[in-house]
């Protein structure tokens, strides 16, 4: 059975209408326009007045194109990519920046783009402006494999540090053990515990430091 789409409680823009009719369709550089959008989605959104309450990715509202009261929220890279997330009321939805544009207003992905080309200025880039947009793309990429990085060793530094934790608590667990059987004689600190201790105090300082000395 197909799902009933939401009402849009928007209606299309009509200053950026004139270059996407789905009758006249000029050569559109899709890529081009993902590239100049990145990184502006907010403005672009905004501008083709969908209004949104909070940037926040941590706060829910009212959706923007089919209200509701809590069932929409942008994604943490929302500035990024324009990605969002809406329950619909039970019909989950998802999508980036131009997605957006299609739950709003029922665009078709030329629309999409046509409209954001159009206000970008991008609609028929020449070979320049097209180099300078693969330029950027490129620097977005290596910046993002930098951040993907990055994370994957804060993860990595964390795990090592709890995995210490866990190790240099089951041997001073095993001390505290063996002093009760043996109390009120004091049990000496085992080689283990020392060396427990030795490898949290390293985990402790690469945490702090953000770096991993192997």
């Amino acid at each position: 059975m197909n799902k009933k789409k939401a009402t849009p409680i928007l209606s299309s823009p009509q200053k950026h209408h004139r270059h996407y009719s789905k009758t006249c369709k000029p050569y559109l550089d899709f890529g081009a326009v993902r590239m100049a959008a990145r990184g502006r989605w907010e403005y672009i959104h905004r501008a083709l007045s969908i209004s949104l309450q909070t940037t926040s990715h941590r706060k829910h509202t009212p959706c923007p194109a089919c209200g509701g009261r809590d069932r929409f929220r942008v994604l943490p890279e929302y500035q990024e990519t324009g990605s969002w997330f809406c329950s619909g009321g039970g019909h989950q939805q998802t999508g980036d920046g131009f997605a957006l544009l299609n739950h709003a207003f029922n665009w078709d992905a030329y629309q999409q783009f046509a409209a954001v080309a159009d206000l970008l200025g991008v609609a028929s880039p020449n070979a320049e402006t097209r180099l300078a947009l693969r330029h950027q793309a490129a620097q977005y990429e290596v910046m993002m494999q930098a951040k993907a990085r990055k994370k994957d060793e804060r993860r990595r530094l964390d795990t090592d540090l709890i995995d210490a934790l866990r190790g240099f608590d089951d041997a001073f667990e095993f001390r505290q053990r063996a002093q009760q059987a043996v109390k009120p004689q004091f049990v000496e600190v085992m080689p283990e515990e020392l060396q427990a201790a030795k490898v949290l105090a390293r985990r402790l300082v690469e945490s702090y430091a953000g770096v991993s000395h192997g």
